[in-house]
């Protein structure tokens, strides 16, 4: 029986034999380069607009030894397409092919906490925790030996198909190392190869990126930007941190360091000294003459709710300028959509307005139009769900 599925620019014939045998013939028109796609024990190879090519097989390997793929290794290198497009869902409900998902282990590895989690390709999680990541007590080295016996918990009780890692630091996606991490934040961890001791180790794909990064792929990929192929993610905490995604990929730069706008320069400083929880602190610390450890944002904005000025006061003016942030970012990248993470952006209902009207006075008129901000909504998972969608 033939069936006609059209997906990605694609026409796409298929003759079923059965719940366990499919044969798909595939034509490829108006385009160059190559793709992969396949199904269940299907494995296809497409190269030039108008070849054919039939590739059958009974347990996921082709008789033509060269265009042999297994399955794992394709939808991994598909799992990006498909997660944004549901027409594919619909393809696969069409067909009536059913398989079990591929289930990945998840980890953010932040400076106070290590969250981590089992998950499988859709981003839906099977389960999930958190352990202390220790970092000043055991560095570099204490949380690679956390990191492995969180994935020996996992293959114990589970077939898994990879790693996915979020972390602190400056990441090289490439290799999968951390090429920098402030010492006095996390200590040895610079230069440590993440990638390479997983898949040495365990020999499972693994790949590495660094925690904003994930964020604002998880964001985009499931949160506040999903529908959105571009978007710039602002997270204000102890610094300022951003990442910037066209296409659905994350723009990394010549040496990874795109999107570190903790040295973008705006009117009264830099983005590390002026828009950051520590800075909101010390604002109203030195405003009541108080100690900085007696205060938090929590406090800051119960404070400001019940009309306190000098809380209102700090608040107004981190938004003042993060608003100059926003607005150089948008000159440059003009991107579909701005997200506001960290912990403090949890305080959405009351930054809305703010953020909104001194957007207002700075961009142009057709730029605020068609410039979405909105707050990211993923909370604790966005590094998880950005690392595997990474």
């Amino acid at each position: 029986m033939i069936k006609k599925v059209k997906w990605n620019g694609l026409s796409w014939e298929v003759l079923t034999f059965g719940e366990d045998r499919n044969m798909m013939r595939s034509c490829k028109s108006k385009e160059t380069g190559s793709k992969l796609f396949g199904f269940f024990s299907l494995v296809c190879k497409l190269t030039n607009p108008g070849e054919w090519h039939n590739y059958f097989s009974t347990k996921g390997e082709s008789p033509c030894q060269k265009h042999t793929i297994h399955m794992r290794m394709l939808l991994m290198s598909w799992r990006k397409r498909w997660k944004s497009d549901t027409s594919i869902k619909k393809c696969l409900k069409s067909l009536k092919i059913h398989r079990e998902k591929q289930k990945y282990i998840c980890i953010d590895i932040g400076g106070t906490a290590i969250k981590y989690g089992l998950a499988d390709e859709l981003g839906n999680f099977i389960e999930k925790s958190s352990m202390p990541t220790e970092a000043k007590l055991y560095g570099g080295p204490g949380i690679v030996e956390k990191v492995k016996t969180i994935i020996s918990g996992y293959i114990t009780n589970y077939q898994v198909a990879g790693v996915a890692i979020s972390t602190a630091g400056m990441v090289d996606p490439k290799e999968g190392c951390i090429f920098y991490a402030l010492p006095d934040a996390i200590p040895d961890y610079t230069g440590v190869q993440l990638k390479k001791i997983v898949e040495t180790e365990f020999n499972l794909n693994c790949a590495v990126e660094n925690d904003v990064n994930c964020a604002a792929l998880g964001e985009m990929w499931l949160g506040a930007g999903k529908g959105c192929s571009s978007l710039f993610c602002i997270t204000v905490g102890t610094s300022a941190g951003g990442c910037a995604v066209y296409n659905h990929q994350v723009i990394h730069g010549v040496c990874n360091s795109a999107g570190e706008i903790a040295y973008m320069r705006i009117p009264k400083g830099t983005m590390h000294e002026v828009v950051s929880t520590t800075r909101l602190v010390k604002d109203v610390a030195k405003a009541k003459q108080l100690d900085e450890k007696e205060l938090n944002g929590k406090i800051i904005f119960d404070w400001a709710k019940n009309g306190d000025e000098d809380a209102k006061f700090a608040i107004n003016t981190l938004m003042e300028n993060l608003a100059d942030g926003i607005t150089n970012i948008t000159s440059v990248l003009n991107p579909e959509m701005i997200i506001l993470g960290g912990g403090i952006m949890a305080q959405s209902e009351y930054l809305r307005p703010l953020i909104d009207n001194a957007l207002k006075q700075r961009l142009v008129e057709d730029v605020y139009t068609h410039t979405k901000v909105d707050f990211a909504k993923l909370e604790n998972d966005a590094g998880m769900l950005g690392a595997l969608y990474n």
